[in-house]
């Protein structure tokens, strides 16, 4: 995921309060030349210096049966988001040089399931 330095949060802490806030993820598993795209309320669980991510999936999933199978998993959490047009912008309302953007927050762990 590309971030650019201005906007990039290190703190574990505050990466943290994105995923409790937000914890339904969008899972991204890969195994047997597939890739299983899901989403899963994931909790936050403290363990460890960075914590453990919990969560569970009825028998009938697909991540059940080919939980073993699967190397890594991406778990990505997205706060609400929203349209930025550069005449907000003080600078895009004097030039019109500014370009659109998007406001918005994610965060992206990875791991074993």
């Amino acid at each position: 995921m590309y971030i650019q330095p201005l906007f990039a949060i290190s703190a574990v802490s505050e990466l943290q309060q994105v995923m409790n806030s937000y914890p339904l993820a969008t899972l991204i598993a890969g195994g047997a030349g597939k890739v299983e795209i899901n989403l899963l309320p994931l909790l936050l669980v403290k363990a460890g210096s960075l914590g453990r991510l919990t969560g569970h999936v009825s028998k009938s999933h697909n991540l059940y049966s080919k939980g073993r199978s699967i190397q890594t998993v991406t778990a990505i959490f997205q706060s609400p988001n929203a349209y930025i047009s550069p005449q907000w912008y003080v600078n895009g309302q004097r030039s019109g040089r500014n370009a659109p953007s998007w406001n918005y927050m994610a965060v992206q762990a990875q791991g074993r399931i």
